[in-house]
């Protein structure tokens, strides 16, 4: 069932409420609570809904991210997610999803901010410039560079085209993809890349930091020494760094902490 704008935007303020209410119906029922969970007030964990702005229907695995500190939680199953990882009195707070228009709001957290906030996403469908065929100088684009290409247009990850990597044909990956958000170079016996918003699932085996995986033409790498790859080599590179913003074909296990994939220059 579809509904209006107007209908969306009741069923997810319906949904909020209700939520509300039953916290509130469990702390005044007398259950008890753990003596370090008072050590947090209520309001800190203020609530806020993601839906889809044409059904009303709940956005699962939708990442709010706060922007100054780069700190990101997903909604679960009901849209919804608590925003205790914000500081006291709030921040700037972005909203993503694959296939959506992502928004930026200012939220408060504070005692005098205590409701639930509710926020819609606009579905997008990517449009993709008109084809023109010449006869007489057929153009041939490998499937590589058109998913390169058509993920870049959609607006997710972050990108380095061929163009840009041609500027940095004498240095190597590992002195070029540090510029992307989210992401550092660690160079020890090699260099390889770590993301700085995700938590390793494996700290100890991954020396404290959160390997980002890579693929080399779609396939999984087990070369990870970004100082051996030449930038003379790749025609375009992809930085997704988390679960809900990487395309589904690489959203595998393993990826938790984001993945890079590496195209080779095909002239």
């Amino acid at each position: 069932m579809r509904f209006s704008n107007a209908s969306g935007r009741h069923v997810a303020i319906l949904t909020l409420c209700t939520l509300t209410v039953l916290v509130s119906s469990a702390v005044s029922g007398g259950a008890q609570v753990p003596v370090s969970a008072h050590r947090v007030a209520d309001y800190r964990a203020r609530i806020l809904g993601v839906f889809d702005a044409q059904t009303g229907e709940p956005l699962e695995a939708a990442e709010v991210t706060d922007v100054l500190s780069g700190l990101s939680a997903l909604t679960t199953k009901t849209g919804t997610v608590s925003l205790l990882f914000l500081p006291e009195g709030g921040s700037l707070v972005r909203i993503r999803k694959v296939g959506y228009q992502p928004i930026t709001i200012m939220v408060a957290v504070s005692p005098a901010d205590t409701i639930p906030i509710t926020t819609l996403l606009t579905p997008v469908v990517p449009t993709l410039p008109p084809t023109v065929t010449n006869e007489t100088a057929p153009s041939h684009i490998s499937p590589a560079v058109r998913g390169f290409e058509e993920r870049r247009r959609a607006g997710f990850g972050h990108f380095i085209t061929e163009t840009e990597l041609r500027k940095h044909d004498s240095e190597m990956l590992s002195s070029i993809v540090p510029r992307f958000t989210g992401l550092v170079v660690k160079c020890g016996r090699g260099c390889a890349a770590f993301s700085t918003r995700q938590v390793s699932p494996h700290p100890f085996l991954a020396g404290g930091g959160c390997p980002v995986k890579l693929y080399v033409d779609g396939i999984g790498s087990s070369e990870n020494d970004l100082s051996r790859m030449p930038a003379n080599e790749y025609g375009g590179i992809e930085f997704y760094a988390g679960p809900s913003t990487i395309p589904v074909q690489y959203n595998t296990r393993g990826s938790t902490c984001g993945v890079m994939l590496l195209w080779t220059r095909e002239r």
